[in-house]
């Protein structure tokens, strides 16, 4: 195994009255500059799940809404309505449209598509760009989705008709919002996307969740498949499907990702309770899970044919909740429950805490190509009790320069309640802060800004080819971005019982980064 294995313990610093984060670390970049921050407003909700970025820095966003939105973040107006009242989690609980939403380089609106299931519900989960400038996006819907641009429709119909639970959509667009083609995978079982990787020649890899639906007898999909668990498909760059194979009883309580390397190859990660099978005849690889639910973390060939596959197990719970390849390696940020130590030597890989008092903590994971285990760092994500400030807690994270990642996710602040009146007693308790970051391939933080906000969590990330780092960030209560990024302050628009809206921000990364460590220092 090469690389280090060990624990970080993150930013034991304090907020003192500033977003920007001082790291007293060796490792230390100047701080990024904001460029630009939008916020798209609702009188209900409106819920950003995935954004990409285009070569000409046109932001692409994908979400669902209800209540009526307005997609222009400037002085104009795009207001389009969607039924509903509520969102809960990744899911429209009624009502729910989802839409595809373009920015231009300055944040400015450009166009926005819906698909639109009348008094079904539809939600939009991932979005990437196609090779030739065009954007794929894909989302569930339920019954019969419609989708428009400025000159024509296009629907989709359940195979089981207006009232079926669940289907998966996939659609591609221009730059310029054109619908280029739309397709659907569909059938007996409840079908719901949660990851999508397009390739060079604009070849799409969708992965998700399946469930078997009562209403239709408990049949078996065209696949043989039943119960619950996780498919995986390709489309060829038309839009149509190539081949679809599915892996039951691997519905565990993380949902699957995918991501693909410069050949086309597939990398894919799912969460799987009892067993799990991957490959077929010889290639063939069973795996039983040693915790309450573990991790296969698989490399499949574009024709969907096993390359390898890693066995990822803690002692209680192991998850995997974003996978990406960048830099020669694939990269992976994951949480893992219990104390058992980890042996490089075993044939399970398992990543552990190794003795710190605390029941789960997050980790970073690199694997080659070859699927040869490169090296996993440790984030303990509480830290000492008594500090000001708590070690970051990562969501997202994204490859960056010189083995570099960028991430999102939040961490949390000691705040001092005012004095129990009868004991005297000063409670504390802490106080969550949405942030984001870079740190070395070593886990050290090279930056890191934090919103002066009382709840929520850093969303997704992406990089431009001018090297500048869009983010997205899904929030209820008020966001101020601090002095350092102009003072910005978003508010929901909806009322005390509405759900959330979102922001969309560019920044500015620092030039040149801290010279590497030497053999002696990395020791």
């Amino acid at each position: 195994m090469r690389g280090h294995v060990g624990t970080r313990a993150w930013l034991a610093v304090a907020i003192v009255g500033v977003c920007l984060l001082a790291i007293s670390s060796a490792a230390r970049a100047e701080p990024p500059t904001l460029d630009w921050a939008r916020s798209i407003q609702s009188t209900n909700s409106v819920r950003c799940q995935d954004l990409a970025v285009d070569a000409a820095g046109g932001v692409y966003a994908v979400g669902v809404f209800t209540g009526t939105v307005d997609f222009d973040p400037g002085p104009g107006s795009h207001e389009l309505i969607g039924s509903g009242s509520s969102l809960s989690g990744f899911a429209a609980i009624t009502g729910g449209k989802a839409f595809v939403l373009k920015l231009d380089a300055e944040g400015a609106f450009e166009w926005v598509r819906v698909v639109d299931c009348g008094r079904g519900s539809s939600v939009g989960q991932s979005i990437a760009l196609a090779p030739d400038g065009g954007v794929i996006a894909v989302g569930g819907f339920s019954g019969r989705a419609v989708i428009t641009d400025d000159d024509q429709e296009v629907e989709l119909l359940s195979e089981q008709g207006l009232y079926h639970a669940g289907d998966t959509f996939a659609v591609k667009f221009s730059a310029e919002g054109r619908i280029e083609w739309a397709s659907m995978l569909g059938g007996v079982l409840n079908k719901s996307p949660t990851g999508l990787a397009v390739d060079a020649k604009g070849n799409s890899v969708i992965v998700g969740t399946f469930r078997e639906t009562p209403s239709y007898g408990h049949r078996p999909d065209a696949l043989g498949l039943r119960g619950e668990g996780t498919y995986l498909a390709r489309l060829n760059g038309r839009g149509e499907r190539v081949w679809e194979q599915g892996f039951e009883r691997s519905f565990g309580h993380e949902r699957p990702v995918v991501t693909l390397d410069d050949a086309g190859d597939i990398y894919l990660a799912l969460a799987f309770e009892d067993s799990v099978s991957i490959g077929a005849g010889a290639q063939q690889r069973t795996y039983h899970a040693e915790g309450g639910h573990d991790t296969l973390v698989a490399k499949l060939n574009t024709d969907g044919a096993l390359v390898w596959s890693r066995h990822v197990a803690g002692e209680y719970n192991e998850s995997i909740r974003v996978l990406e390849f960048g830099g020669d390696s694939l990269h992976a940020l994951g949480t893992v429950a219990g104390e058992r130590p980890f042996p490089p030597d075993h044939p399970t890989q398992r990543f552990a805490p190794g003795g710190m008092e605390r029941f789960s903590t997050r980790y970073l994971a690199r694997w080659g190509r070859d699927g040869e285990l490169e090296s996993y760092v440790l984030i303990d994500r509480d830290g000492d009790e008594e500090a000001e400030t708590s070690p970051a807690n990562p969501l997202h994270i994204l490859p960056g320069p010189r083995g570099t990642r960028f991430w999102s996710g939040s961490i949390s602040r000691t705040v001092v309640l005012e004095p129990d009146e009868e004991t005297n007693y000063a409670r504390k308790r802490r106080v969550g802060h949405r942030a984001i970051g870079q740190m070395t391939a070593d886990g050290d933080p090279l930056w890191v800004h934090a919103f002066l906000s009382p709840d929520g969590w850093g969303g997704p990330l992406a990089l431009d080819e001018q090297g500048a780092l869009h983010f997205v960030s899904n929030f209820r209560e008020p966001v101020e971005f601090g002095e350092e990024w102009g003072g910005i302050r978003f508010e929901h628009a909806g009322g005390p019982f509405s759900s959330q809206d979102f922001f969309v921000a560019r920044i500015t990364l620092p030039t040149a980064l801290p010279a590497e460590k030497t053999p002696e220092q990395a020791e």
